[in-house]
């Protein structure tokens, strides 16, 4: 008599009864008493811990189908405690069953008979369906639960960085602020919204440097569109895909609907198109702030008696500094002298170069390592295909030859699935790259005074974190750079920071002014 070796295969759909129930211990404990009155000998479980039975892609289904695939010589019976735990939608079941099929593994069960009749079939699809049923009503009945607690003014989805849920005894769990996440996350909204951050990747890098505050989470450009889009900061609650309109919640906000809505438009906003005829003008508009009152200056011609002037100024009317119209020039001047005195020197560039180019090239030799790998795994799955068709003219009958021809399609496209993930490399000799940036970080004065507006726009917000501070009367203050920049520091002997502790001083104690007589 054929042995028969059996698999089992219980599956809970979330990870609350994973972590509290024990669902599938007694799932296990019923296939496993099924298994041994039949007389099968119990070989393996694979558990789907808290996997969805509406989807096909889940790791346990992955395993055991592997398993089998690795003992063709063995006959398999896989054991589900019920016919809901093969899935909960029609169509993944009857994957997961040809699957098992098309390997000549046999699917029963302690509470339903499989039968490959026409009768069968019918009843198998009749309960599969009513199990879809099951869950698309289950899972209606807990939207319009969610539903009215949004109505009701209570969020009910995952609690966004900086908040986290607390019971409360009105509400039942309510969002709360989450410090220290929470500072973080408001400075990043009301910073994007005031333009101290100009553009999402500033806001990316801002959090990138505070991530220990974020406890963990993943930092990328999807975080960084989440939270801008957030309205559950502002203390309201909106989902338009549930046609639940905005209202207030109960929940304390972060940023008040004002700052929220400058957010909005600013995202919406389309980017401004530099022109020529700025660059000449006033390349520093909008992007060094007054030290006095904080606001961006920007810059005009003003009418003297013979010509026009051409000035920066503040953009505050009340803004108390003196002068408040800084010549041209001489600011332009002061923000070279800046860009030059925080430049890395020479020694710096180099050994950056020697370290970048060192870097490159032991990621070359990962790439290689792994492209041999891979051509290492396509050479044994074809060996094994030619293995298959070696055994396919001495199969004994019908069902050893055609599970042979399965295992052969299997191979086959897995060794498409790893073409299709492998992409070509293409080993560029980034030297030529290399030595660009760091010329860009050696010479920032002369990339500055030979490129156009959008250049200089670029590459002022790679130097600066935030827009310099200036007043006519101290210059320059301590900039925030980023952290190409700040390597100056960290190979630098000297306690001082990248610009003096007083600040940039203009050349005199005073800036002289042409003044129009109007």
């Amino acid at each position: 008599m054929e042995k028969l070796y059996s698999l089992i295969s219980p599956r809970v759909s979330s990870e609350r009864q994973v972590r509290e129930g024990h669902g599938l211990e007694s799932q296990e404990q019923r296939c496993r008493k099924y298994s041994d009155e039949k007389g099968y000998i119990y070989e393996k479980t694979f558990p789907d811990e808290g996997v969805s039975g509406a989807i096909l892609d889940r790791p346990a289904i992955k395993q055991m189908l592997q398993h089998i695939d690795n003992n063709p010589n063995k006959k398999y019976v896989v054991i589900f405690d019920d016919i809901n735990r093969i899935a909960r939608d029609i169509e993944v079941h009857w994957a997961i069953r040809k699957a098992f099929t098309l390997r000549g593994a046999v699917v029963e069960s302690p509470n339903f008979k499989f039968e490959d009749t026409a009768e069968g079939k019918f009843i198998e699809t009749i309960l599969a369906g009513k199990s879809q049923l099951d869950r698309e009503q289950n899972a209606r009945q807990v939207r319009q639960k969610m539903k009215a607690r949004l109505e009701c003014g209570v969020y009910c989805f995952s609690a966004p960085a900086g908040m986290e849920y607390k019971k409360t005894s009105e509400h039942g769990k309510l969002l709360h602020v989450k410090e220290p996440e929470a500072s973080l996350i408001r400075n990043a909204l009301e910073g994007f919204a005031n333009d101290r951050f100009l553009t999402q990747l500033d806001v990316l890098n801002f959090c990138l440097k505070n991530k220990e505050k974020l406890n963990g989470k993943k930092i990328n450009f999807n975080f960084v569109k989440r939270i801008l889009s957030e309205i559950i900061y502002t203390g309201y609650i909106e989902f338009p895909k549930w046609e639940v309109k905005r209202k207030k919640g109960f929940h304390q906000p972060l940023i008040n609907l004002e700052t929220y809505e400058k957010i909005q438009a600013k995202l919406k906003r389309p980017e401004k198109k530099l022109t020529e005829r700025d660059s000449v003008e006033f390349p520093l508009r909008q992007l060094v702030c007054c030290s006095i009152c904080g606001e961006k200056m920007t810059g005009s011609f003003h009418k003297g008696k013979h010509r026009y002037y051409a000035h920066y100024f503040c953009t505050s009317k009340n803004c108390p500094a003196k002068p408040r119209n800084i010549p041209k020039s001489f600011l332009e001047g002061e923000y070279k002298r800046l860009l030059g005195k925080i430049a890395p020197e020479s020694e710096i560039i180099e050994l950056t170069q020697a370290i970048a180019m060192d870097v490159w090239h032991k990621s070359i030799i990962g790439v290689k390592t792994s492209e041999k790998a891979t051509e290492k795994e396509i050479e044994t799955r074809e060996a094994q295909i030619e293995i298959f068709i070696d055994l396919i003219p001495k199969a004994t009958n019908d069902l050893v030859r055609t599970k042979y021809e399965s295992r052969i399609e299997i191979l086959e496209n897995e060794i498409l699935t790893i073409k299709k993930q492998t992409t070509p490399s293409d080993y560029l000799n980034c030297e030529e790259a290399i030595s660009e940036v760091l010329d860009f970080l050696g010479t920032p004065v002369d990339y500055w005074e030979k490129t156009n507006l959008e250049g200089k726009f670029m590459m002022h917000n790679l130097i600066f974190t935030a827009n310099p501070m200036y007043n006519a009367q101290n210059g320059f203050g301590t900039p925030e750079i980023s952290l190409p920049f700040t390597i100056k520091d960290a190979f630098s002997n000297s306690v001082s920071s990248s610009v003096d502790r007083t600040g940039l001083e203009p050349a005199t104690s005073s800036v002289q002014m042409r003044r129009s007589t109007r």
